[in-house]
């Protein structure tokens, strides 16, 4: 046992000692001194019971929120007194006031909660422009209160909450004043003779700055190297003391256009217009220059050519062979030159032209000029007036009075003046108009003869653009062939062109529009599939025609043909 275990027990037995005594009625019991332990007796016999012991005494458990009031109380084992306090439970912190955690930390790790009344700084620490220093008030509510206001109760400006204005003061905080405004700067009011030097400065609202110069009056420009009416060009066109020059775009010395009364001279410029051509590469053209033949105004007077025969008409050869042309320009320009060239000359015969191109017409013998019209020696051509004449040998007739197939009509004894077989003078049907129907009766034309018959036909009655037809039939009484008709007929070869006979075949002869006769025959023994040819004469109106009646073997032909 320890030493204060001892005195534990030593004074435990004198307590229970005086304590039987007084219990037994008896005296009390002398107090034996012991250690003072905390039981409510005075076990060191000092006349004061637990001493340093604090028995009875409040005390608490807990913090914060979690804090319960008590009285110290002693132990069981007496050795120590203790709080009969119970801490309560802790909660989350909350901004009240209260340390809600039980942590000794009232209001601790809440952002924006504060104690009413205290202060925060706010502003900038230092005066910066418009920008101060300035403190945040706690509210009742336990939260910063948001305006910060210097030491007068003022709001305070922080950096960037204004924009920077020209007004001499650093609006934004940033250390420069009036930054973006050039304020102070020198500066120019107009140009040329009227510029003026100034600052600028801010205008009264602040939103800029303005120049403070006042520009000069412009006055006239002159030939002076100064801009003297303010425009910002010196010595332009039409100032005082200019001259007239013109634009001389191809280096002659003579320009186009209309003229520039200007300063100083300038490349490509010239005192002398009236350049009519002064595209580059057209330095010959100009006021006095030698007029060329090149189809060009080149002295620029109005007139191309001049003294030149360029544009006549020459001519080269001559009869057939003469060509002409219009004169051109040589290529020196000097001079004109005729480009037409001779034809080619050709055999020479009787047509009125110089065919061989010697100048002469129709020269040579009428047997070189006319020989083909001499056809089986029924006669001779003669050039006569530029047409070769036929001379029919005695005895013999052109009847069909076409040069070129010679005397055909050899009279003989069995012609008979005043029949149709006589050459001397074909029959005369008479005229025959358009309806009308003219025939012969009797023997028309022996086997081994021809007769010959003329008559005159005028379609002017079928009118304008019409057409008609001229009929020719001949009766079937083989051999004497004893009836000739001949039928005009407008329009159509009918009514009578197809209406003689049944065992007809025909040919349309002269088949051209316009008023034109047309020839349109009947030929009995014919069958349409073969029809005669066609003679090729022209056809005009109101003309006489010739009808020759060849007779044959078994049927006579009819050839027609114009005078």
């Amino acid at each position: 046992m320890t030493f204060s275990s001892k005195r534990v027990a030593a004074a435990l037995a004198v307590s229970i000692a005086a304590a039987l005594g007084t219990a037994c009625g008896g005296a009390p019991a002398p107090c034996v001194p012991a250690l003072d332990l905390c039981n409510g007796a005075d076990d060191d016999c000092d006349g004061v019971a637990d001493e340093g012991f604090a028995s009875g005494e409040a005390c608490a458990a807990g913090l914060g929120a979690c804090r319960a009031e008590g009285r110290l109380g002693c132990a069981a084992d007496g050795r120590s007194a203790v709080c009969s306090a119970v801490a309560g439970t802790a909660s989350a912190e909350t901004c009240n006031g209260i340390d809600d955690d039980c942590d000794g930390s009232v209001d601790d790790n809440l952002p924006g909660c504060c104690a009413p009344g205290a202060t925060r700084p706010c502003g900038v620490p230092a005066v910066a422009g418009v920008c101060r220093a300035g403190a945040e008030t706690c509210t009742a509510e336990r939260g910063w209160a948001g305006a910060c206001l210097d030491a007068f109760g003022v709001p305070v400006v922080f950096p960037d909450e204004r924009a920077e204005r020209c007004n001499g003061v650093d609006d934004d905080c940033d250390g420069a004043t009036d930054e973006g405004f050039a304020a102070g700067q020198t500066c120019s009011a107009g140009v040329g003779a009227c510029a003026a030097e100034g600052r600028m400065v801010c205008l009264e609202d602040g939103s800029a700055a303005a120049c403070d110069a006042v520009a000069a009056a412009p006055g006239t420009e002159a030939c002076n190297g100064v801009d003297d009416d303010c425009d910002g060009a010196a010595d332009e066109d039409g100032a005082l003391g200019c001259v007239n020059r013109f634009a001389d775009g191809d280096g002659d010395g003579y320009g186009s256009g209309a003229a520039r009364c200007v300063c100083a001279p300038g490349a490509g410029l010239v005192t002398q217009g009236g350049d009519c051509n002064d595209r580059p590469g057209q330095d010959g053209v100009h006021p006095g220059a030698v007029e060329r033949c090149n189809a060009v105004d080149d002295d620029c007077d109005g007139v191309v050519d001049e003294g030149y025969d360029a544009g006549t008409w020459c001519s080269a050869g001559v009869g057939v062979c003469l060509r002409e042309a219009q004169k051109l320009c040589t290529a020196d320009g000097l001079g004109t030159s005729c480009p037409a060239v001779a034809g080619a000359p050709r055999a020479e015969t009787c047509n009125g032209s110089d065919d061989d191109c010697d100048g002469l017409v129709d020269e040579g013998t009428d047997a070189e000029l006319c020989g083909s019209l001499t056809v089986n020696a029924t006669g001779t051509g003669a050039c006569s007036a530029g047409v070769c004449q036929l001379s029919c040998n005695p005895g013999w007739y052109d009847e069909d009075r076409l040069a070129q197939d010679g005397c055909e009509c050899e009279r003989d004894a069995l012609d008979v003046a005043g029949l149709a077989n006589d050459c001397a003078a074909p029959y005369d049907l008479g005229s025959l108009a358009p309806g009308q129907v003219i025939s012969r009766a009797g023997n028309v034309v022996p086997a081994s003869d021809q007769d010959w018959f003329v008559f005159t036909a005028s379609p002017a009655a079928v009118g304008s653009g019409g057409e008609w037809w001229i009929c020719v039939r001949l009766d079937p009484a083989y051999p004497t062939w004893n009836g000739l008709l001949v039928a005009g007929s407008g329009g159509s070869p009918a009514p009578h062109c197809g209406q003689h006979g049944s065992n007809g075949g025909g040919t349309t002869c002269f088949n051209n529009p316009d008023r034109q006769v047309r020839w349109y025959y009947l030929l009995v023994d014919r069958p349409w599939s073969s029809p005669l040819p066609c003679t090729t004469d022209g056809v005009r109106e109101s003309s006489q025609y010739v009808l020759q009646v060849k007779g044959y073997a078994t049927n006579p032909i009819v050839y027609p043909y114009v005078w």
